[in-house]
């Protein structure tokens, strides 16, 4: 707690070291409790795979906001933090586009089979 102190002359701030350290633990708990919900929020899961972006000013600024309030602890953590909440906001969206995805993977199949029959059919006319 702050409290203002007079010497006759001038007023001065004096910091309670009990308030200081009261404070210290305040955060220090937030910070493990962000940490924790970030963790949570990624699955636990460890992050091994680099991927290189380019960013507006505001979107950097906005990672940069998430440094500042301890969410995250570095750029690379706010933005897979943002990426894992974005798919996590539209998990319907990614299940369509995995099974989408899935579908055509099956076409690719058939038709490279196709490709792969009708080349072996040829060969063997010459």
């Amino acid at each position: 707690m702050m409290r203002n102190v007079h010497d006759g002359k001038r007023k001065t701030k004096v910091t309670d070291p009990i308030d200081e350290s009261i404070n210290e633990l305040i955060d220090k708990q937030i910070e493990q409790k962000v940490e924790l919900d970030i963790n949570m929020s990624m699955g636990k899961q460890e992050r091994n795979n680099v991927v290189s972006v380019r960013l507006t000013d505001d979107g950097v600024s906005c990672l940069d906001d998430l440094i500042f309030a301890k969410i995250a602890k570095s750029r690379s953590e706010a933005a897979a933090f943002l990426i894992t909440e974005g798919i996590n906001a539209n998990a319907a969206l990614f299940t369509q586009t995995k099974k989408y995805t899935q579908q055509i993977n099956e076409a690719k199949k058939m038709l490279q089979e196709t490709v792969r029959i009708n080349r072996s059919v040829q060969s063997t006319e010459r």
